[in-house]
């Protein structure tokens, strides 16, 4: 694979298998990128950096569609947004989602994990865990964004000893089902909507 690649529309990139992924080891950032993307997928993989960029340290997707099934995302660093992935303006519903997949060991300035900016994503069966921000570790979310979280682990990313999320404006929703996100969650404006809260905060 050369990177840094651009999704075109509809492509499936699939690694070797799922227990035996497909090494992607990053010499830019971010690694792959969409830009009004439809229809992609991105499967089998495992992304790794000793990089540091700027947004989006393995994957910076903006106003696209795309499904990340079965991804290891590690060891990504960015100087400001969205150490393992950085998205925005991708507000389609059931459009975007993260499945089965491991998001760890990333670095940014905010979101080390996820950075999610007026977009709407479902993350499911997944881990986000040992990151690390100088602000809003874990996940990320911003402007009008609705996140969907079902059966996932988000714990043990670190600055301030918070874990989960922000909210910045009155629109944005957390669903949060089933997951165990320990170490809590904060709005720093606006008004949080947390909906079927059987997790762990």
């Amino acid at each position: 694979i050369d990177i840094p690649l651009h999704l075109p529309d509809f492509i499936t990139i699939e690694g070797a298998s799922e227990t035996t992924k497909t090494i992607v080891n990053l010499t830019t950032s971010p690694g792959f990128i969409g830009y009004n993307v439809k229809g992609a997928v991105l499967r089998n993989l495992e992304i790794d950096s000793d990089i540091i960029g700027t947004n989006g340290g393995g994957i910076y997707l903006t106003q696209s569609e795309a499904v990340l099934d079965n991804i290891s995302i590690k060891n990504c660093e960015v100087e400001k947004k969205g150490g393992g992935i950085y998205i925005s303006n991708s507000n389609t519903p059931g459009k975007l989602r993260i499945i089965n997949s491991n998001i760890d060991s990333s670095r940014a300035g905010i979101g080390a994990g996820i950075y999610l900016r007026n977009s709407n994503i479902s993350i499911d069966n997944s881990n986000i865990r040992n990151n690390n921000g100088v602000a809003m570790p874990g996940v990320a979310i911003f402007e009008n964004s609705t996140v969907t979280v079902n059966h996932c682990n988000i714990t043990d990313n670190h600055s301030s000893g918070l874990n989960i999320t922000y909210a910045w404006d009155p629109e944005s929703t957390l669903n949060l089902y089933q997951s165990n996100c320990q170490g809590g969650r904060e709005t720093t404006s606006g008004t949080w909507t947390l909906l079927e809260d059987d997790g762990l905060i």
